[in-house]
């Protein structure tokens, strides 16, 4: 599935996991995270859905791939 045709919760749940995992977890990233994840249960629902996804998907954290994606979705981020 493209980032387009993802629903635009799962594409923000998708962008804050990113970040809040990213070497940026500034303060300021965080409280935004907050009272983004606490805003609806949909967010939060969304947001442990991508936890979900990424534990069961874990073994592959350290592949080079994976961390090329990683990379390029927190310069998308940061564009």
């Amino acid at each position: 599935m493209s980032t387009q045709q993802r629903p635009p919760i799962e594409q923000e749940a998708i962008k804050w996991f990113t970040l809040v995992r990213s070497d940026q977890n500034l303060a300021q990233h965080v409280a935004e995270f907050e009272v983004w994840f606490h805003a609806n249960i949909a967010h939060s629902r969304a947001y442990r859905e991508i936890e979900k996804r990424w534990e069961f998907f874990g073994q592959f954290a350290d592949h080079p791939a994976t961390v090329a994606a990683l990379r390029e979705a927190r310069n998308t981020i940061k564009s």
